[in-house]
């Protein structure tokens, strides 16, 4: 499920960084999904998610125009503790049509729930996990 997770917020990041107005509306592309992004929460079909790690909150997406990356974090132990490092970044390039955003690379596609200055939440379906929803705060000016 965490692996599900991690490729459903990527899609869902790229379509994010226009989809959305800061006003929570869907209208037009916006600049200010730009910028870089830390995962805070998530649940599945409206139940916080338990099998979140410490080191799943050290996961940072950074938007730009045209793509995201994402950089996860993992304790090589093993061990969910305090040990975090840099398991992998990865890059994808995306499209948004509405509050639909698309990973152009691996065909993945995200909704974008909400989004304003503080945070930024986006859906996916999953078929073993029913709907998904990813959480992200801003860890410095969007603007």
């Amino acid at each position: 499920m965490k692996t599900f997770k991690k490729l459903y917020a990527i899609a869902f990041i790229c379509i994010v960084a226009f989809a959305c107005s800061s006003d929570d509306s869907n209208s037009g592309a916006n600049r200010e999904f730009i910028g870089t992004w830390k995962f805070t929460d998530s649940s599945s079909n409206g139940v916080e998610d338990a099998d979140n790690y410490i080191c799943d909150f050290e996961d940072t997406y950074v938007i730009n125009a045209i793509s995201v990356t994402i950089s996860s974090y993992e304790d090589p132990s093993g061990e969910d503790g305090s040990n975090c490092q840099l398991y992998g970044a990865f890059t994808f390039n995306y499209t948004i049509d509405g509050n639909i955003i698309t990973n152009t690379e691996e065909g993945f596609s995200s909704e974008i729930i909400r989004f304003n200055n503080t945070t930024l939440i986006f859906s996916n379906t999953e078929t073993s996990e029913g709907t998904v929803l990813s959480i992200l705060k801003p860890i410095q000016d969007n603007s």
